[in-house]
């Protein structure tokens, strides 16, 4: 199950990227990009840039260490959508 979400219009969201550093938002932003359609090698650079700014950052930080669970080689069958376990 998919749920879209408008982060850009999200108030919540809003409120979280609130006094963050600009180049980590874009770093961690084309991160993602890069990690949804599956270059994860890129996705690997982007986040590593992410990190060097903000070296706490928990989601970021998660995604990697998933990433190099596969030793950052997208899956075969890889759609863009990752289940969460236990959930």
């Amino acid at each position: 199950m998919q749920i879209p979400v408008d982060f850009e219009n999200d108030p919540e969201y809003k409120e979280i990227r609130e006094g963050l550093d600009p180049a980590f938002l874009e770093a961690a932003s084309n991160g993602v990009e890069l990690y949804l359609k599956g270059d994860w090698r890129g996705a690997k650079t982007a986040f590593s840039l992410a990190l060097e700014l903000r070296p706490s950052d928990g989601p970021v930080s998660h995604v990697m260490g998933y990433m190099k669970s596969f030793d950052f080689d997208v899956p075969k069958d890889w759609d863009g959508v990752r289940e969460l376990d236990g959930y």
